[in-house]
């Protein structure tokens, strides 16, 4: 997050490249130190400061004669002051080294404050030494999991289960279902032809919305899918900032939203890419076709579930401070879109949530029922590589009944090393709450795999 610095190169002297030329600008030297990733390089034009100069005279050999009295004293940047908070930033990072070294994945973290767009904590793992980032550089390239990769900002991937919810409040909002809609699940879907399946819960069931999330149920979101279409489906998807950019200060990818407008892109570039069809508006329905994703928009998906429709730009920045200490500026609020649900809707998905984690047959039904607070959550698994194992993604809020964090975890390829990205979301929502507590569950590799 904080990000390198390192010497000017004469690119970024002459060009436009990393907030070039820098020759253009007041205040640089050649040989002046810069912001080259992260918030160092974000907010460059606030932390670089002023460099002092005095003159003197020497003698043919170099030696000082006389200093002149008029000396410019050098002119410290501005102090920025971010959203993230120090403690929870570190539970984050040891708690997804702690529990995914041993699986030798990586993974990412990401909390914010569903109410304002605050990001409170962004980890990304494996990580490096800042200190030794020069000294350690080749290293850290040659590790084959990445760790130079900010996975929370610029990893897309498709979202599996976790986007369920974008297709409920879509399929609710239409009027395509309502809370007493049922569907009958067989474990088989029919359609054009093809058999797609549900085996998310062992036996038939007869499930409405809420139902449906709670057992992730893909059958109920193939019908939903298959009405609504992915043409509604792919602006509902924007409407909750997935396949945007977030406006974070660093770097970030966009990725995709699944649809035809999408895959008309991609036909454009290669012709060989069939055109999008029926059955595409049932895989996108459950998260996957064309859908890719970072976990920082999947955290501010889930936010803008939470606080009703308001989707937030986010921001790491809160304030910052003249060298002196006194205010220079403030990041306010900015909302990036607003839309207006209808309360029993949101009260349907709400529920769903809520069941995957306390209800009795809840995909994480014990994993947080020691807490003193209710978690809201849903759970995701999403195939990319079919030589690899499939992401898995947890994005949950809390406390359920006054939402102050929403999270997501996601371990890339993560399915089938027990990787236990609930057991990050616990920690973090342990230190920011303020719990105490130990815990007396059973390990969440055994909660995963009931």
């Amino acid at each position: 997050l904080l990000g390198t610095i390192g010497s000017l190169t004469s690119d970024e002297w002459n060009s436009d490249n990393n907030g070039g030329p820098y020759k253009d600008k007041a205040g640089y030297q050649m040989s002046d130190l810069i912001g080259k990733s992260g918030l160092e390089s974000a907010l460059e034009s606030y932390l670089h400061g002023t460099a002092g100069s005095r003159t003197v005279e020497t003698d043919l050999g170099g030696s000082a004669i006389a200093e002149q009295t008029t000396a410019t004293a050098p002119k410290p940047g501005d102090n920025v002051i971010t959203t993230i908070d120090l403690d929870l930033q570190e539970v984050a990072e040891k708690s997804l080294e702690s529990n995914l070294s041993a699986y030798g994945k990586g993974g990412a973290a990401v909390a914010l404050d569903p109410n304002t767009g605050e990001v409170l904590a962004m980890a990304s793992y494996p990580t490096y030494d800042l200190a030794n980032y020069n000294k350690n550089y080749a290293s850290i390239q040659a590790d084959s999991r990445h760790p130079e990769v900010n996975r929370a900002t610029s990893g897309v991937y498709p979202p599996g289960s976790t986007f369920k919810m974008v297709t409920a409040i879509a399929g609710l909002e239409e009027g395509i279902i309502s809370g007493d809609t049922y569907v009958t699940c067989t474990g088989t879907y029919e359609y054009g032809g093809q058999t797609f399946r549900c085996n998310n819960h062992d036996t038939p069931m007869t499930l409405n919305v809420t139902d449906a999330l709670k057992y992730s149920c893909n059958s109920f979101f193939y019908t939903v899918g298959q009405k609504l279409t992915g043409q509604h489906l792919e602006q509902w998807t924007k409407k909750f900032g997935l396949g945007t950019a977030t406006g974070i200060e660093v770097g970030e990818a966009t990725g995709q939203a699944a649809g035809p407008t999408y895959r008309e892109q991609q036909r454009k570039a290669d012709p060989a890419i069939r055109e999008w069809q029926g059955g595409d508006d049932l895989n996108a329905a459950i998260g996957q076709s064309d859908n890719g994703f970072t976990p920082l928009q999947l955290a501010n998906y889930v936010s803008a579930i939470v606080n009703g429709g308001t989707l937030y730009k986010l921001h790491m920045v809160d304030h910052i401070q003249n060298a002196d200490g006194t205010l220079h500026s403030e990041v306010e609020e900015t909302v990036e879109n607003v839309t207006k649900f209808k309360e029993e809707n949101l009260q349907a998905v709400y529920q769903g949530m809520y069941l995957v984690t306390n209800g009795s047959h809840g995909t994480l039904r014990t994993a947080f029922n020691d807490l003193p607070v209710k978690v809201a959550a849903k759970t995701g698994t999403a195939e990319e590589d079919k030589n690899r194992s499939s992401h898995t993604w947890f994005v949950c809020f809390a406390p359920f009944d006054d939402p102050q964090i929403a999270i997501t975890v996601m371990i890339p390829f993560g399915e089938g090393s027990g990787t236990p990205a609930p057991a990050v979301a616990k920690a973090i929502i342990r230190e920011y709450l303020g719990l105490d507590y130990t815990p007396t569950n059973t390990t969440m590799q055994t909660v995963l795999a009931e």
